[in-house]
C-alpha cells in the first residue's frame, strides 16, 4: 500500500488532536504552501466562526 500525502492545518497539526481523530500516530513533518492562507471561517452576514478554512491567498504563506 502506498502513503499519500495529506495538507493538514488548524488544530490537526497538533499530534495528540490527529492520533485522536485519525485513530492511529501518524508520521508528519512541517510544511508550507504558497499563494494559500488559513483563516477564520466567517458566515455570509460576517460573523466569525470557531474553525479555520484554508483558502487561496496570493503572497501567503499557509504552514501546515
Amino acid at each position: 500500500m502506498t502513503a499519500e500525502a495529506l495538507f493538514l492545518y488548524g488544530t490537526l497539526r497538533h499530534p495528540d488532536v490527529l492520533a485522536q481523530v485519525s485513530g492511529c500516530i501518524l508520521s508528519s513533518e512541517p510544511a508550507e504552501l504558497a499563494d494559500h492562507a488559513i483563516a477564520h471561517a466567517i458566515t455570509p452576514d460576517g460573523r466569525t466562526q470557531d474553525f479555520p478554512i484554508f483558502t487561496p491567498r496570493p503572497g501567503s504563506v499557509a504552514r501546515g
